[in-house]
This record gives C-alpha cells, sequence and structure tokens, in this order.
C-alpha cells in the first residue's frame, strides 16, 4: 500500500486505525491533510484533550520515488526530550514500523532525494562502437585487461644456485639473447643519429619492423607510438584516427618509404575491411570511464538542483581558528617527515668520506642495517629536541621506532644495501669493495633482485682497464661456479682476459 492510499484510508475510515498512531488509551486524533504547491502533502495532528501537535510530513521529494523499492517515514512529531525524532515507516506491504532517529525531516528529505538521484546515476551509460557500457562494465574490463600484464623491465625470480634446471637455463638465454639485441639495436639507432649507417642497412632494418625512437624527443615519436601500439595491440581505439592517417597516405602515394616498409613488416591493414572493429584497452578503458564520470557528475548536480538538495562542496567546516591550528599541526609533521627524508635518503652515502663509507660497508656486511641505523639516530635526536623544549612527543615516533629493526639483516638485504655504493658518485675503491662484499651474497639473490649483476660488469670492466689480470682470473672462477652468470659473463671475462698480455 503506497503512502497516498493509506493517507486515504485514515481519511475516509470511520473507526479507528489499527496502527500505533494512537496511545494506550486510543484517543480520537483530528487530522487534517494539505496539499503543498511544490506537490508535497502536510499532515497536521491533535489528540483530544492533548497538546495540539502542528507538524509538516513531506510524503514527495519533487521527483518521482519507486515506492516498490522505498519505504516511506511519516514522522510523528518534533524533536523529543531525548533530542530524537519520533517516526513511522509504511512499506510496498503496508506494514507499518515505528521507530525514533536523529535524523531531521529535513535531513531524511535531503538523503531520501540524493539516493534516488544516485540510482538514476548509476543507470547512465556511455556509448562506444555501437555498444552502451556502464561504469561496472568499464571497471570490469579494466581490470581484465590488467590481469596478466607484466612490467616491461620484469625478470624472472630465478636464484644464481650452483645448479640450474633446463627450463631455468632457457630462460636465462632467453633473456640473455634480448640484452644483447638491445645493445645491437642501441648502437645501431646510435649510428643512425651520427648519419654513420648505411642507407640500404636502414632499409633491411625497415622490412623488419625496426623502431627508431623508442624513447626519445622528436617530431616522430607520435608515430613511433602508434606504431607500437599497432604491433602490440591491433586495432584499438587510440590509434584509430592514425590508422586512418596512414591509409589516406598510403591511397595518396604520399607516405614515407621508410614507413610503408615499417608497416608492411608488421601486415598493416591499408584497406578498411568489412565490420571492421577498434577493440578497448586498457588506457581506452580508463579514458571512456572518464568520460562517464564526468557525465554522471553533470547530471548529479543538475538533478540535485532540480530537487533543490545540491550543496558546494566546503573547503573547510571549522572555525578560523581550528584552521589554523590544523595548518601548524600540518607544517609540523611536514617539516618532520622532511627533516626524516633528508637525513635517511640514501642521498646522505654520498657525504661520506672513504673512511666512513668503508666503515659503512662493513658494518652492512655483519648484517647491521645502514637505513634502519640512520633512522634511530634521527628519531633519537628529534625525541631529545622535544624533550629539551618541554612539547610531548608525537604519536608517531612510535611508528618509525616500531620500524627499526635492530635483529641481523638477511643476505638478500644486506645486498641491496651494499648495492647503494655500486654507483658513480662513489670512487673507485669503495665500488670495489662494496662489489666484493656483494659477491659473497650473490648465491642467494634472485635474477630479478640482481638486475643483472652489475657488480659483475663493474669488476669486469675496472680490472680491464688496471690491465689486472690477476683479479680478472679469480673473478673468472668465481663466475664458472654458477651457471647464470657464466651464461650472462663467462664469454665476456674471457676475452676480456685474452686481450691481456699475461
Amino acid at each position: 500500500m503506497g503512502i497516498k492510499n493509506f493517507i486515504k484510508k485514515i481519511l475516509s475510515s470511520k473507526k479507528e486505525p489499527k496502527n500505533k498512531l494512537t496511545n494506550d488509551k486510543k484517543e480520537k486524533i483530528i487530522r487534517e491533510v494539505k496539499n503543498n504547491d511544490d506537490g508535497s502533502k502536510s499532515i497536521k495532528l491533535k489528540q483530544q484533550g492533548g497538546k495540539e501537535v502542528s507538524l509538516n510530513i513531506n510524503v514527495s521529494f519533487g521527483g518521482k520515488i519507486d515506492k516498490e523499492k522505498d519505504n516511506s517515514r511519516v514522522y510523528d512529531g518534533g524533536k523529543n526530550e531525548y533530542g530524537s525524532y519520533s517516526f513511522t515507516e509504511i512499506d510496498s506491504s503496508g506494514n507499518e514500523t515505528r521507530g525514533s532517529t536523529s535524523e531531521s525531516p529535513a535531513k531524511y528529505k535531503r538523503r531520501k532525494a540524493l539516493e534516488m538521484v544516485d540510482e538514476e546515476a548509476s543507470k547512465i551509460t556511455i556509448k562506444f562502437e555501437g555498444k552502451e557500457y556502464n561504469s561496472e562494465q568499464l571497471i570490469e574490463l579494466y581490470n581484465q585487461h590488467s590481469d596478466g600484464y607484466i612490467p616491461r623491465n620484469e625478470l624472472p625470480d630465478i636464484t644464481n644456485k650452483q645448479y640450474l634446471n633446463p627450463n631455468e637455463i632457457d630462460e636465462i638465454k632467453k633473456i640473455k639473447s634480448k640484452e644483447e639485441a638491445k645493445k645491437w639495436k642501441s648502437k645501431l639507432r646510435s649510428l643512425r643519429r651520427k648519419g654513420k649507417l648505411e642507407q640500404y642497412k636502414i632499409d633491411m632494418l625497415n622490412k623488419l619492423g625496426m623502431i627508431w625512437h623508442p624513447n626519445g624527443y622528436t617530431s616522430k615519436d607520435d608515430w613511433e607510438k602508434k606504431y607500437i601500439s599497432f604491433r602490440k595491440n591491433g586495432l584499438c581505439v587510440e590509434i584509430k584516427d592514425w590508422v586512418k592517417e596512414q591509409r589516406i597516405e598510403f591511397e595518396n602515394k604520399t607516405i614515407s618509404n621508410e614507413n610503408l616498409l615499417r608497416l608492411q613488416a608488421v601486415d598493416f591493414p591499408f584497406k578498411a575491411k568489412d565490420n571492421e572493429h577498434y577493440k578497448l584497452t586498457k588506457q581506452s578503458c580508463w579514458d571512456l570511464r572518464e568520460k562517464l564520470d564526468n557525465k554522471v557528475n553533470r547530471f548529479k548536480v543538475k538533478r540535485q538542483k532540480e530537487l533543490s538538495v545540491y550543496e558546494k562542496k566546503k573547503s573547510w567546516y571549522g572555525t578560523k581558528k581550528q584552521l589554523e591550528k590544523l595548518k601548524k599541526s600540518r607544517k609540523e609533521v611536514n617539516s618532520f617527515y622532511n627533516r626524516k627524508y633528508s637525513f635517511c635518503s640514501p642521498l646522505s652515502l654520498k657525504k661520506l668520506n672513504e673512511t666512513e663509507a668503508l666503515k659503512k660497508l662493513s658494518d652492512i656486511d655483519k648484517g647491521i642495517s645502514y637505513s634502519n641505523t640512520r633512522l634511530k639516530e634521527f628519531l633519537d635526536n628529534e625525541t631529545k629536541k622535544y624533550k629539551e623544549n618541554k612539547k610531548r612527543i608525537p604519536q608517531y615516533f612510535k611508528e618509525f621506532y616500531n620500524e627499526v629493526n635492530n635483529t641481523k639483516l638477511s643476505q638478500n638485504q644486506i645486498y641491496l644495501e651494499l648495492s647503494q655504493f655500486n654507483q658513480s658518485s662513489f670512487n673507485g675503491v669503495i665500488r670495489k669493495q662494496a662489489c666484493h662484499y656483494m659477491l659473497k651474497n650473490l648465491p642467494h639473490i634472485s635474477l630479478k633482485s640482481g638486475k643483472l649483476f652489475k657488480e659483475i660488469n663493474y669488476l669486469i670492466s675496472t680490472y680491464k682497464k688496471e690491465k689486472n689480470r690477476t683479479e680478472l682470473i679469480y673473478l673468472k672462477d668465481y663466475i664458472e661456479k654458477y651457471p647464470m652468470l657464466n651464461e650472462f659473463y663467462g664469454e665476456k671475462i674471457n676475452i676480456t682476459i685474452l686481450k691481456l698480455k699475461p
């Protein structure tokens, strides 16, 4: 039974209605119903022998409400002595429920109107390639494209042990081939930029689909990005206009020979096919979601204004004094984090002199964390300042103290902290010592952590410059113990040793 039928039943009934609007003595209730100009209804109630209660009860919100899904609430009076409101709700079957709430009639009206707007907004769709998509469908498609996504530089988690199974060996050979191909292509790109690559070689590479500007900063980058996208995804939304441009240039015979060869290498469709479809990708799903969100937000603002429930978001709801206090608190916290970053950042390593750096390397090799030691030193200094100024130590200090782990580092953690010293900003003595310590932990490090073991490359290069054949032979013996290292660096170190005279 809807609210209209309920009111009509009350007005037409001569008997006392069997509901909870009456008190225990079942006193008669005088009722008056008035139609308001905005389409809502006001009901006035008065108990005989009691105090008159005049109520305005809105049963309409200026828009259509699905009464099959919505419970209609009628407030029984104003705020009582306990600061709450009594109400009666009637569901679609005519069943009544009485209760009390702190929500005022005005807030209830606004909440129901906003819920109605949200429900209407959830049905809004966006059209793409003849299909309508709602927000949930686009999120699902986005997640589908995200599944199985592998970062470009991610390496398999193969440990550098003395025995590898055939599958792991094959995987390492593939990685080695890719790395060699990258170096080879990088060298060719460099030669072409310098004008030292012959034209026939350029043409041959174009026929293989060569990418000349993968990460460059030239005007050709945009074409290259679209080309890479086609190679990866085929016909997709991001390159729709680009595909049309290539077809027009091909038809008008204005396309460059280089681009033509590269497009032919990847079977580019120069003529549109019947029922040609441009598929959605992860990026296009995201773009469609943003367009749909904007469309939904515009609709919500419009409907909320129509229903007179729109409120512009305020940046601050407190007093000016509270705002100043909050700003000061944030400034203190931000200042703390800035000081912490400056003190504990790996950049602080560069401030160490040679003796200090070698001492830190020795400590890390023993499992004493540089970053944790540095963090504890910073926290101790900050705590001392607070105590000297008789200020309360902030709660977040405890959280950072919990981060300081006094236990020894794992071999993987030792390796990673040592690797911070293998940088060009440190002199040769520090870098070589860091690399030697890293070799001690290398048998337990995975390929993913090792990043192709830069310490091996550095030591080979350094000993080559120093013409230190003895150290190279020691390093060669070490490399040959591990199949992974031997696959990557065995040939390189053998050639380097042969070039040096005994």
